[in-house]
């Protein structure tokens, strides 16, 4: 463990950016590593985190048990949207624990090995569900535009490789945190002062790469392509039933409500427009969390301005959007998902939900969207005309 016992040394060390005011007494607040039990986060991050945390572990849990009562594992897009509900899991359950408190006590109270599991268990988590997105992403491309079906085993092996290589990913953190003593107190740091400037740099910028900039380009792009695909397809579809009409003499039929084709090409193309919306607030969403915590962070280690109160606030706004990420999943997936809604309903609300037979409460285009996250209806994956 490193030790710093001079006061001029330490703040030397991490008064410029880890200290709310260096000339006010000496109350450490790190990059979130090093609490403070002064001011209201003492109590309202805990509380947020408690949130959270129920939500996260609960809303999760469930929709793991939803997915095993309901034989859902049969399709491909299942594996991955569990994939997502696991790495979630692990952020909530392994990570917040720790990072609950950062903000109550002075000191971390869970010595080096809680330290490098938080770490780790943080950025594991955290390229697991990138790289879940971002191959959903591809799969789903392939699905619509080249029709091209993956199996659940092709499936269960790119979730295998998934964390192998999160894993890797992740060693560093894991190698390089560790308690350091100032004052006699005990802060977790990322990155040890021995190793200087660098290193921090380069991996805060990497992680910032690879973490937020490449996985959303590469699904910027997938579902640019799908979204072009989904419309011309229903555009070229109206056109020739349109056409078929005229020829027939059927003019009177275009555009009318009682056409049974008409009412399915027009919900069709609802159903198309909703789903690339989700598209876009799923992406809002990714980006809410987790920009405002790159942003400090690059802040952190590549500005010389002095630590204030405008960043103490942001950073710890932005850490808790940062684990909030993991909640929204499936709250995400209760309110886009029927199926999925009316099952939650009737465990926690209303007796009369579990009386509804799915065969007739789930027919129809409401059966369409299956998974919010993964975009994209059964429809799709069963080779079914959208």
């Amino acid at each position: 463990m490193e030790e710093i016992d001079d006061v001029l040394e330490a703040k030397k060390q991490v008064c410029n950016k880890t200290f709310v005011n260096c000339s006010d007494g000496f109350a450490p607040v790190d990059v979130g590593k090093g609490p403070s039990a002064d001011g209201p986060e003492a109590v309202a991050v805990p509380v947020t985190f408690a949130t959270i945390f129920v939500v996260g572990l609960t809303g999760n849990g469930i929709m793991l048990f939803y997915f095993l009562a309901k034989k859902r594992f049969k399709f491909s897009h299942t594996l991955y949207i569990a994939n997502l509900a696991i790495a979630d899991l692990v952020m909530i359950a392994v990570s917040m624990p720790f990072a609950s408190i950062i903000y109550t006590f002075k000191e971390w109270p869970y010595g080096e090995v809680g330290c490098k599991l938080n770490e780790f268990a943080q950025t594991l988590s955290t390229f697991v569900v990138v790289m879940t997105l971002t191959v959903l992403s591809i799969e789903r491309y392939t699905i619509i535009v080249s029709n091209i079906h993956r199996t659940r085993k092709l499936a269960a092996i790119l979730i295998i490789c998934i964390w192998i290589v999160s894993c890797l990913l992740a060693l560093p953190d894991l190698i390089s945190s560790r308690l350091l003593k100032i004052m006699g107190m005990n802060m977790c740091i990322l990155y040890p002062m021995a190793w200087g400037q660098t290193y921090p740099r380069v991996h805060t910028a990497l992680k910032f790469v690879l973490l937020l900039v490449l996985p959303l380009f590469i699904i910027a792009i997938f579902y640019i392509l799908i979204a072009i695909k989904m419309f011309t397809t229903s555009s070229k579809r109206i056109s020739l039933q349109e056409s078929h009409l005229l020829t027939n003499g059927e003019q009177s039929q275009i555009g009318k409500i009682g056409n049974e084709e008409g009412q399915h090409q027009v919900k069709s193309i609802q159903r198309r427009k909703r789903l690339a919306m989700l598209v876009i607030i799923l992406v809002l969403v990714f980006v809410y969390c987790w920009l405002p915590r790159h942003i400090y962070l690059l802040w952190f280690h590549f500005d010389q301005a002095q630590y204030n109160f405008v960043w103490h606030v942001f950073k710890i706004v932005s850490y808790c959007l940062m684990f909030s990420n993991s909640a929204i999943n499936p709250l995400v997936y209760y309110f886009w998902d029927k199926k999925y809604r009316i099952f939650i309903n009737g465990i926690f609300c209303c007796k009369r939900y579990r009386n509804i037979s799915s065969d007739s409460e789930f027919a129809g285009t409401n059966n369409d969207v299956t998974v919010a996250m993964t975009v994209f209806t059964h429809e799709i994956d069963t080779g079914q005309p959208i």
